[in-house]
């Protein structure tokens, strides 16, 4: 993803924690789930120039969105962002006349599958959730997709899940097994679970989580509150509550709250040897009250899409090898019952190898004239060395050609802000090393 709009991201958060009135931080609220549509909408790569234009419009007027809050100009903002939202709402319908074919709102993780009506078929962006649809996601697999309202919803792997009801702003659907995460921010949701019906109250976070090994089925409440109604009964769940099933009956628990991420603080850097050398980073964390143990996720996005940590543990404490990259992380802390909590704001950390640009170590051979071409997750590099230098590119021995230039195709095992680094060698072991840092998106 954009670092620069990660880091717009950070600012905001920040901006909101340190206060400003009730209506400035709906602003700042809207303005970053508008953010994370766009990037939502990036993500799904069509190649559609016109979709290109529409991202870059609309990130331009969020950009003019935050200038008018840091100078007080709260319904400058609001109007920014508001117009941003009716076009994301108008795109997703299709009524958009700028925007020619389809174009999707889901980015999604392994195999999904979907059945709508004429059997189980991959998903793939442009379909939409539609009435009747079932969602189905292997042991791998994860969907993110957006939902009206600026709402979104993840359905983890091995899930399933069934579309009851899309129209305008509201959305009913049924949970048959596996991870759900709603994050409601408009509109009317109501989901179905074990002979329940939940209506969400917006902005609310509700997780639903079924056939889990460390626990019994539960509906938690991450932020905001929920009405619900089941065998007669009615009741309501607030903030940091879970309903679960023990046995036939329901149990109401109490969960623990967001845990405080002490280090690293917030977009620290990690210095690195080189692009492919692991830097042990050490997170750690504290709560208030004790509980039995904690769940941290280490990904390479701000969605979480790519996770690549994934653990629970029993301290407040873990190390984790990263080589160069930007990753985010948080952590949450997981009650006496097994039932997790709701997730820590997220922090930003980044490992970098030294400053871009040529640096020599006894007088090497030079690089010249280097070219740097990313497409998808591939870098095409090409430059001039003198004809019997040995180049390698991230560890990819480069061809070389009769004048001395040379060319190298290496690939990269995820997105976000990587280092391409180019080493000269000569016969006696004299070196020249040349780093580039690169934006690479999947």
């Amino acid at each position: 993803m954009n670092l620069k709009y990660a880091t717009s991201a950070v600012l905001l958060v920040l901006l909101f924690a340190c206060g400003g009135n009730n209506e400035a931080n709906k602003v700042r609220e809207q303005l970053m789930n508008a953010r994370e549509q766009l990037e939502l909408l990036e993500s799904n790569k069509d190649g559609n120039p016109d979709v290109r234009a529409f991202i870059d419009e609309s990130r331009h007027k969020l950009s003019e969105a935050d200038l008018k809050l840091i100078e007080d100009d709260t319904s400058g903002a609001r109007e920014l962002v508001d117009h941003v939202l009716k076009d994301l709402e108008r795109l997703r319908r299709g009524e958009d006349v700028r925007i020619k074919g389809k174009i999707g709102f889901g980015a999604s993780s392994g195999l999904v599958r979907v059945d709508r009506g004429l059997g189980m078929e991959q998903w793939t962006p442009e379909i939409k959730p539609e009435p009747g649809m079932t969602i189905e996601t292997g042991v791998r697999s994860s969907i993110h997709l957006n939902l009206a309202a600026g709402s979104r919803m993840m359905i983890g792997s091995s899930s399933r899940v069934h579309i009851d009801r899309v129209q305008g702003e509201h959305l009913n659907l049924s949970v048959d097994e596996g991870l759900v995460v709603v994050n409601h921010r408009g509109g009317s949701t109501e989901v179905a679970f074990r002979d329940h019906k939940f209506k969400l109250d917006p902005p609310a976070t509700m997780e639903i989580a079924s056939s889990d090994s460390s626990h019994g089925d539960y509906v938690s409440i991450q932020s905001g509150r929920a009405e619900w109604v089941g065998g007669g009964i009615t009741g309501t769940l607030s903030s940091n509550q879970s309903l679960t099933w023990d046995g036939d009956g329901r149990v109401l628990v109490d969960l623990p709250s967001a845990p405080i991420l002490d280090a690293p603080v917030g977009n620290q850097s990690f210095p690195a040897t080189s692009v492919e050398s692991p830097v042990n980073v050490k997170f750690d964390w504290h709560i208030r009250q004790p509980v039995p143990s904690y769940q941290i996720q280490v990904a390479n996005t701000n969605r979480f899409e790519e996770i690549i940590k994934d653990t629970v543990l029993p301290d407040n404490s873990l190390q984790v090898e990263l080589t160069a990259g930007v990753y985010f992380w948080r952590v949450r802390a997981i009650s006496d019952s097994g039932i997790p909590g709701t997730f820590s704001p997220i922090s930003q950390v980044r490992v970098e190898v030294a400053q871009s640009g040529t640096t020599s170590t006894s007088d090497g051979p030079k690089i010249y004239d280097t070219q740097i071409e990313i497409i998808a997750d591939t870098a095409i590099v090409k430059g001039r060395s003198v004809k019997d230098a040995v180049i390698s590119v991230n560890g990819v021995k480069a061809v070389m050609n009769m004048d001395g230039t040379f060319s190298v195709i290496v690939n990269f095992k995820r997105a976000g802000t990587q280092w391409v680094e180019i080493i000269a060698r000569d016969s006696r072991g004299r070196e020249t090393i040349s780093r580039h840092k690169v934006e690479v998106e999947y």
